[in-house]
């Protein structure tokens, strides 16, 4: 899975309601693998990699 791969990158963007919703939606697949989606989604923001642009 790409989320897996340190160069990934990940877009969100659209509409607030939204962000719960890909949230959601990324902690459950990462859940899936046995693994942590709120401690990636830090890592992320912390690394510049996840990009967030809400309405």
């Amino acid at each position: 899975m790409l989320l897996r791969k340190d160069g990934t990158h990940l877009y969100v963007c659209g509409l607030k309601g939204l962000e719960a919703g890909v949230d959601g939606a990324l902690a459950e697949i990462r859940r899936a693998q046995g693994l942590d989606w709120p401690a990636l989604r830090t890592a992320m923001r912390e690394q510049g990699r996840l990009h967030v642009e809400i309405y």
